[in-house]
């Protein structure tokens, strides 16, 4: 697992016992970073791939 997803959680060890009301900015970032990677690498092989070969990824995405 990617040290960078835990880093909230060190920086701001309260976000462990309540993640709906307790958030960072760097959290947020993260989050939306996050997002938007995968709505983008998700158009991206809409567009640029055959459905055939990436399917698989595609609905890993959209689970994700």
């Amino acid at each position: 697992m990617d040290g960078g997803f835990l880093a909230p959680f060190f920086l701001h060890p309260q976000m462990a016992e309540d993640l709906i009301e307790t958030h960072s900015v760097f959290s947020h970032a993260l989050v939306s970073f996050s997002i938007g990677y995968f709505i983008n690498d998700f158009l991206d092989m809409v567009v640029y791939q055959k459905l055939s070969q990436s399917w698989e990824l595609l609905f890993h995405h959209i689970v994700v």
